[in-house]
Order: C-alpha cells, then sequence, then structure tokens
C-alpha cells in the first residue's frame, strides 16, 4: 500500500500564491479607481460651486461681470473702485483663479460655499501676495481654489482669449510650471466665447490634454 503523501507540492503552491497576486492586484486596480472616482468628483463638485459663485458675481447687486482674468484690472462692486489699485499684482502666474480669490472676497460680494470654504479647497501653490489686502481677505497671500490633485483651477475670462501671452503661466502643487491655453471645440472656436472657461489640469496635472475637467461638462 503506498503512503498517502502529505502537505503540497512547490507547483501546488505558486498556484495558489499566483491566484492570491491576482487576487490582490484586482483588488489594488478597483480601490485606485474608487479613489480616482472621489478625486474626479470632488474635483467637479469645486468647479460646480466655482461656477455658481461666477454667475453670482454676475448680478447686479454684486459685482455686474465676470471677474477679469488679470487681477490687476479687476472693477470692485459699487463704489470701491479699482480693486488693482488697492491689492497690486502678484506674479504672471495664476493670475485667473487669483483674480476669483479676490473677488470671492470683495466687501459685499463674499462668496460663501462649504465646497470652497474647507482648507484643502485652497493654497497659494506660487507663494505670492498682494500689496493690500482686500476686506473680506484672510490675509495678503494670493490663494487659488485647487482641484482634488492639489493643483490650481484655470480661469480664462472671454476677452482675454487671444491676449495670453502675459497671463498664460501657472504653477502646479508639485513647483512645476505651465502654459494653459484657452480650450477650443472640435471646430476651432472658443469654448465659453461669452462668458468664461474653468477647468481644471486633470490628474495628470497637464493642461490641454484629454483628463482635463472642463466646468459644465
Amino acid at each position: 500500500m503506498r503512503a498517502r503523501r502529505s502537505g503540497f507540492s512547490l507547483i501546488e503552491v505558486m498556484v495558489v500564491m499566483a491566484i492570491l497576486a491576482g487576487l490582490v492586484a484586482g483588488v489594488s486596480i478597483m480601490i485606485s479607481q474608487a479613489q480616482q472616482k472621489q478625486l474626479v468628483f470632488a474635483t467637479k463638485t469645486r468647479l460646480s460651486e466655482i461656477g455658481a459663485g461666477l454667475e453670482l458675481l454676475k448680478s447686479a447687486d454684486k459685482l455686474g461681470m465676470y471677474p477679469s482674468t488679470d487681477v490687476t484690472m479687476l472693477q470692485g462692486p459699487g463704489k470701491s473702485g479699482n480693486v488693482g489699485k488697492t491689492i497690486g499684482g502678484g506674479n504672471d502666474k495664476n493670475a485667473g483663479i487669483e483674480a476669483i480669490w479676490v473677488a470671492f472676497h470683495l466687501k459685499g460680494v463674499r462668496i460663501h460655499s462649504q465646497a470652497l470654504d474647507t482648507s484643502d479647497a485652497y493654497a497659494n501653490t506660487d507663494g505670492d501676495s498682494a500689496a493690500g489686502r482686500v476686506e473680506e481677505m484672510p490675509d495678503l497671500e494670493l490663494r487659488e481654489y485647487i482641484d482634488a490633485w492639489g493643483n490650481p483651477f484655470v480661469y480664462i475670462h472671454n476677452r482675454d482669449f487671444k491676449k495670453m501671452d502675459r497671463l498664460d503661466g501657472y504653477m502646479t502643487g508639485d513647483k512645476r510650471e505651465v502654459k494653459v491655453a484657452p480650450r477650443k471645440t472640435e471646430l476651432g472656436e472658443y469654448e465659453g466665447a461669452a462668458s468664461f472657461q474653468l477647468f481644471s489640469m486633470g490628474p495628470d496635472g497637464e493642461p490641454g490634454t484629454e483628463d482635463d475637467i472642463a466646468y459644465g461638462q
């Protein structure tokens, strides 16, 4: 009578390990995809809140217009005059989204949003400051609203679509300098030709690539 074999052979152990490795890899991919979806959702939520704030700014009892891409050209509401003369200009990076930060903190305009008022929704990736503080800015820092990957959103007013040479520089969350450009449709026309463009550089942190996430899309 043959002795009964005990234990597992090397091949059987390797097969089990391969199966386990496959399961772990599959679960890791699923977790990564779920996390990426959460980041995309958070980014779209912030885009929606910024967009809603811009529409409020355009109302007559607020700013009365969409803010300029250039913070030094930003006009204040009512009798507050030219805000640019008050705060001065920052550097030449992140100009558009910094203009939104300032506009949202103007006296009598203050835009409140649960999605934007949390500390992880804004940063100062380029480290610049204003010469003087707008009424409801917490300090002199010219901050930017950022996406879920830590990069500033891109904002461009329609009148600046064809003159971006001074406003196209952006500093990402990992301190890379990139150049932004207005988005165009497949027909070569500017998106938001009568209003503005607002978008995230997406997961890759590179503007103008397929993973960009635009407001309203």
